[in-house]
């Protein structure tokens, strides 16, 4: 099999912003979610969040058009402590629904959120944003009071999410006729 290269680009600020993950949408566009440290980091008007919060990592969340010749959106999402992105994948109405890892205080929730507030020091979030990035249309943290993470998503045929990842927390959070309920 010979390899094609379909495009090759940079993205980013001054400082060290990492690409994490990435996933296509039905009209062949590149998702692209992962950390920013830049203070600079191009966004596009009108997103959910034009700058890095506080002095830690916020996920960024850059869509390209098929060819990668033009960005459709770029936004910033995070508080003002470390966030990181781990999972992305796309809708098939161009929604993406990220999962990762915060320590921010005051990481956005939605009003339907799960669970609003940080239970522990570190916590997983999962969110979903509009096609456009312009809005965050679920957001939530999941943890109880030790350090939890989200490492990947997924979306079933309905658009429902499923998330996983790993806990420390004897407390974390689990639904009833499981499985199993209690950490070992």
């Amino acid at each position: 099999i010979d390899p094609v290269l379909l495009f090759s680009t940079f993205y980013g600020g001054q400082l060290r912003d990492e690409a994490k993950s990435v996933g296509l949408d039905a009209q062949g566009n590149l998702n692209v979610g992962g950390l920013a440290t830049s203070q600079d980091f191009p966004v596009t008007p009108g997103v959910v969040q034009g700058k890095v919060n506080g002095s830690g990592n916020d996920i960024f969340l850059v869509k390209l058009n098929a060819t990668g010749t033009a960005v459709l959106y770029s936004t910033l999402i995070g508080g003002n402590g470390e966030e990181s992105d781990a999972s992305i994948v796309v809708h098939p109405g161009g929604e993406v629904t990220v999962g990762g890892t915060t320590t921010s205080a005051n990481f956005p929730p939605t009003g339907n959120a799960y669970q609003n507030s940080p239970r522990g020091g570190t916590d997983g979030f999962a969110l979903k944003l509009n096609a456009t990035g312009t809005a965050l249309l679920n957001s939530t943290r999941i943890g109880g009071k030790g350090t939890d993470s989200v490492h990947g998503a997924g979306i079933d045929a309905n658009g429902s999410a499923y998330v996983t990842g790993e806990t420390d927390s004897s407390d974390f959070p689990v639904t009833v006729d499981t499985f199993r309920t209690e950490r070992l």
